[in-house]
């Protein structure tokens, strides 16, 4: 049977800045390890003054929460800013499979160095300090820049299931409330692909004319809430979108959680028996949370999971939840609908 594949969060590539800005301060006061005497987990209420707070900054510490991976990474990383990331070497391979723990180990290196050398004055960094930490610095946001983005966690996905740029895309996000894994794997599709990916739940907070209070959502809405143009979503009914599954008109479906956006699985399950559907898990790997990836990887599909789960689903609750998923039919069909799919990867 197939393996887990991993997957994990990444950032708006219009969030990057060009390059790494001038540094006033050596740390940030944002701590989210309460580690560092003096700073403080310091709560923004707007995103221009977040990200200028890790601009100014040479570091900034971030750390495993509920779960490894955490969108502050990418922020202090996109901000031109070195993360310190408490225990990093604790990481399971795993989780964070994107993120460079070689440049972490090389960011507490040098913040050791420096802060042994001058106490972290930022009056007492030398010449060759302040190059050594212009050069990690870069060196950080050039991977975010070429291997974090949003874009390119799509790509990556394309990749895997062997499709290009001309692949059709349908999205399914049938949950209103935001999710970062889903927000963000949308935002990647939507920016590589423009209309070729279907969203048929449209998520207003996404979406730039959005006109309700971002500070509302969920982490104050900053950086994934209205970054997709209006322009590329194109509307189409629950009917019509089902209708162009049985047709076999998508290269790849994409369910963006396994646990609240589900809409219609049995529907596509019957007519395609798994085949080119993925399924992505981006929960947190806390008590309550219970999924069963080889339920889904049994009927073909391919499963996504973000963190290491403590524990899965009986097999049990998974099928209850999709009764009577079994279409004979459908299995006789399916040579048939396969052909076509293949043929949907090149036209």
């Amino acid at each position: 049977m197939a393996a887990v594949r991993p997957i994990s969060f990444a950032i708006p590539e219009e969030k990057v800045v060009d390059s790494v800005p001038e540094k006033t301060q050596f740390i940030s006061v944002i701590d989210p390890t309460h580690s560092v005497p003096g700073k403080r987990n310091y709560q923004f209420t707007e995103e221009a003054a977040y990200y200028a707070e890790y601009q100014k900054s040479i570091f900034a510490m971030t750390c495993k929460k509920a779960g490894w991976d955490c969108l502050r990474h990418y922020e202090i990383m996109a901000n031109g800013c070195i993360p310190l990331f408490d225990k990093i070497d604790a990481c399971p391979p795993s989780a964070l499979s994107t993120f460079p723990k070689g440049l972490a180990t090389e960011a507490w290196s040098l913040h050791n160095r420096l802060l042994g050398t001058t106490g972290g004055d930022m009056n007492k960094l030398s010449s060759k300090d302040h190059k050594d930490c212009l050069s990690l610095g870069q060196n950080f946001l050039d991977y975010t820049r070429n291997n974090l983005t949003t874009k390119t966690l799509a790509l990556s996905i394309l990749k895997d299931w062997e499709l290009d740029t001309n692949a059709r895309v349908l999205f399914v996000a049938s949950d209103p409330r935001p999710d970062y894994q889903r927000d963000l794997l949308l935002h990647g599709f939507k920016s590589l692909l423009g209309k070729r990916c279907t969203d048929l739940h449209r998520l207003p907070y996404m979406y730039s004319d959005f006109s309700g209070d971002t500070s509302k959502l969920y982490g104050r809405g900053m950086t994934y809430s209205k970054t997709i143009d209006p322009s590329l979503h194109e509307p189409m009914t629950r009917p019509e979108a089902f209708e162009n599954v049985r047709d076999a008109y998508y290269s790849l479906i994409i369910y963006g959680s396994c646990h609240r956006c589900m809409d219609g699985y049995m529907e596509v399950f019957n007519c395609m028996q798994g085949c080119n559907t993925m399924v992505v898990c981006g929960e947190d790997p806390d008590s309550m949370h219970t999924c069963d990836p080889y339920w889904f990887l049994a009927r073909r599909n391919r499963f996504y999971r973000r963190e290491p789960a403590t524990k899965d689903a009986p097999r049990s609750a998974a099928m209850a939840r999709f009764p009577n998923m079994i279409n004979i039919n459908g299995l006789i069909e399916h040579t048939i609908r396969a052909a076509k799919m293949k043929n949907a990867k090149t036209t």
